[in-house]
C-alpha cells in the first residue's frame, strides 16, 4: 500500500470557489519548504509529510492511446482530519480527485445514477482538490491517501 499524508492550510476567505488543489505528482511540498497557494489558492499551503510525490505511468492528458489507468484503480482510501485547537464547529472541506486519480466517480447505470463531475487535472497535472468554507477557512487539516497495489491483492505481483 501506498501512502502519502499532506498537511494542509486550507486559504483564507470562504468564498464558493475558494479551492486549495495539492499537486500529489510533481509538488509535494516539504516540512522545510512548503507548496503556497497549490494550484488554484492564492493563499494556504500544504506539504507532504515526507516530502514525497505519487508517482504516475501515464496520466490523463496523455489520453486512452497513452495507456491511461486511473491511479487508484485498484482502490483508496482518503482521510481528512481537522489538526486545531479552536473550540468552534469546524466543517471537513470537500473534496474531489481529479481524472489522473480517479477518472470519473460517476456511475454508468440505470437505475439510479450517482452523477459526480469529473474533475480535470489543473495544468495536466493529478490533483486533491479540497473546497473552503466558512468554518474551514485558514485552519489546518491532515489530508492522508492510501493507495492500494497489485500485490497488496489476494494474489501474486503479476495479478495472477
Amino acid at each position: 500500500m501506498i501512502s502519502r499524508t499532506y498537511v494542509v492550510q486550507m486559504p483564507e476567505g470562504s468564498e464558493f470557489g475558494n479551492t486549495l488543489d495539492i499537486l500529489v505528482r510533481d509538488d509535494p511540498g516539504a516540512p522545510d519548504a512548503p507548496v503556497l497557494g497549490g494550484a488554484n489558492a492564492s493563499s494556504g499551503a500544504y506539504y507532504e509529510w515526507r516530502g514525497r510525490p505519487l508517482r504516475f505511468e501515464t496520466i490523463a492528458a496523455d489520453g486512452a492511446s497513452g495507456g491511461f489507468v486511473p491511479r487508484l484503480a485498484l482502490g483508496f482510501s482518503l482521510s481528512i482530519v481537522p489538526v486545531d485547537d479552536t473550540s468552534e464547529a469546524i466543517t471537513i472541506p470537500s473534496v474531489q480527485l481529479s481524472e489522473s486519480l480517479v477518472g470519473t466517480l460517476a456511475s454508468t447505470d440505470t437505475g439510479p445514477t450517482i452523477n459526480i463531475p469529473s474533475f480535470a487535472d489543473p495544468n495536466d497535472l493529478p490533483a486533491i482538490q479540497l473546497v473552503n468554507s466558512e468554518t474551514s477557512a485558514g485552519l489546518f487539516f491532515l489530508v492522508s491517501l492510501q493507495v492500494m497495489e497489485q500485490k497488496d491483492e489476494d494474489r501474486n505481483a503479476a495479478g495472477v
